[in-house]
């Protein structure tokens, strides 16, 4: 367990510099959706990757700074609030997980944390903001029951977007409808070759 918590604390430099080759190979891919250089996928993908790539968004193109983390036995959160702002604004992003161990991740490790699932909550406005910004694409409204969602997919992730009745904007990402097998297609997530 020290080694994964050691693993998810790596220096986003030293992530780029040590990342896979297959999740290289996923970031050029991805690169071609968006112009955002923060573009990612989350599901069945290392926490490692996406992690990396949320964080330094919300912090560079949001201008928002970390104010809390915390790491659970299936669930990372880390909160997020505006590094200046007059409004009381905030975004929690939390990742639901697998340990996996044996493949090869976005850094060598021997446990490798893959993303199930994700749950921005936060203000409606930073969701919205968030929502629009980092996901290529014009959203697909839906209206459920008296509610509105908004809509989009990235290669397996589906991402949902609506307000909850207490005011709270909520983003949710799972696995969509089209099935990407990064294994075979990237080469991400593989077993790793026994010496």
């Amino acid at each position: 367990m020290k080694k994964l918590l050691f693993a998810l604390l790596i220096s986003a430099s030293f992530c780029v510099n040590a990342q896979s080759d297959g999740y290289k190979k996923l970031q050029r891919s991805l690169s071609a959706f968006s112009d955002n250089p923060s573009i990612t996928v989350f599901v069945d993908t290392d926490y490692n990757f996406c992690a990396t790539a949320l964080s330094g968004f919300l912090q560079t193109e949001m201008g928002l700074s970390s104010k809390d983390f915390k790491y659970g036995l299936d669930e990372i959160s880390e909160s997020f609030v505006p590094k200046a702002s007059k409004e009381d604004l905030n975004l929690k992003v939390t990742y639901d997980f697998d340990i996996k161990e044996n493949i090869e991740g976005y850094v060598e490790a021997d446990e490798i944390v893959i993303i199930k699932s994700v749950n921005i909550t936060g203000s409606p406005k930073l969701i919205g903001d968030l929502f629009l910004s980092f996901w290529p694409g014009k959203p697909i409204i839906k209206k459920i029951g008296n509610q509105n969602i908004a809509t989009k997919e990235l290669l397996s992730d589906f991402i949902s977007m609506k307000l909850l009745a207490n005011g709270t904007g909520v983003i949710t990402i799972t696995k969509g409808g089209t099935n990407v097998n990064y294994e075979t297609t990237y080469g991400i997530n593989k077993e790793k070759l026994k010496d």
